[in-house]
């Protein structure tokens, strides 16, 4: 009771009708450790990480693609992403609600609005600091690759010929890291395409904003690189890997019907259909976001 639903030793006292210091005699005579101040005063307990590989190769995928970490205190390790996709927000809380207490509020970019989400961890968390420039060294590709494609992967579908056809793509600015994901893939067997320069540093993008309705121009400062997997019976082969550690829903939809697709039991008004329930689902979210900074 005094660590796993954090009672204190008052509480457990008066539940059991006897005193604190009875409570603490007991707790000495069979070794139960104390909690320390800073962690008797914590607000929301926080759970140190599991300590599995493969968690741990699918967080730093995370964190090599959209999850941001830093160093937040001497005892704290904070972790955020910021997103208008409502699958990122569950990946982000099924993730990390089992060690913090995960929150959201909603946020105004210079496109459009979206939320921030994070969550304060403890120091056995302190992997995630250090963004990955390369891949683990340790057999946890699949799980750090499903990680690293729920941040910065996509499966796309060319419905223009008779039957919708799969794609898969990986887009990101850390060419080291992609270089290294090509190089592992082709080991595993996967034709998977050289690095395309798919956006050059210094390049404008230009649209309408959201938020303000005016035009606006954004600068890319890093070059995007692309890699890319066009076989249907390897996409196939790559997305059962990827799918026993993905956390994304809607990638997990993707991936289900990609692997519908390439068996042959699918339409393309159903792929289409997926599409737009997805792209809807996103509009709700940013909706949400915007009438709820409008409300601060």
């Amino acid at each position: 009771m005094y660590w796993a639903q954090r009672m204190s030793t008052g509480q457990i006292a008066e539940k059991y009708g006897i005193t604190s210091d009875a409570v603490r005699n007991w707790m000495i005579k069979y070794n139960i450790p104390r909690r320390s101040l800073y962690e008797a005063t914590l607000k929301h307990p926080r759970k140190p990480f599991s300590g599995y590989a493969e968690e741990r190769g699918y967080l730093l995928g995370l964190r090599a693609g959209d999850i941001h970490a830093r160093k937040r205190a001497t005892n704290t390790v904070g972790v955020n992403v910021t997103t208008t996709c409502p699958s990122m927000i569950k990946l982000f809380e099924r993730t990390f609600e089992e060690y913090g207490c995960v929150k959201k509020y909603p946020v105004k970019g210079p496109l459009t609005y979206g939320w921030y989400v994070y969550c304060d961890l403890d120091t056995s968390f302190n992997f995630l600091i250090e963004k990955p420039s390369g891949l683990p060294r340790w057999d946890n590709f699949y799980a750090f690759l499903a990680g690293y494609v729920d941040s910065e992967g996509t499966i796309t579908f060319d419905c223009c010929s008779s039957y919708p056809r799969p794609n898969f793509w990986i887009k990101s600015q850390d060419v080291e890291l992609l270089s290294e994901v090509v190089w592992k893939l082709k080991s595993d067997g996967f034709h998977v395409s050289g690095l395309h320069l798919r956006t050059k540093s210094g390049t404008w993008a230009s649209g309408i904003s959201q938020s303000s309705g005016a035009p606006v121009s954004i600068q890319n400062t890093k070059d995007y690189y692309q890699l890319g997997l066009y076989r249907g019976n390897e996409i196939a082969r790559l997305l059962k890997k990827l799918m026993q550690f993905s956390r994304h829903r809607e990638k997990m939809e993707r991936m289900r019907l990609a692997l519908c697709v390439t068996e042959g039991c699918l339409t393309k008004e159903e792929v289409r259909t997926f599409i737009q329930n997805a792209s809807n689902e996103k509009e709700k979210c940013i909706k949400a976001a915007k009438v709820m900074v409008q409300k601060l």
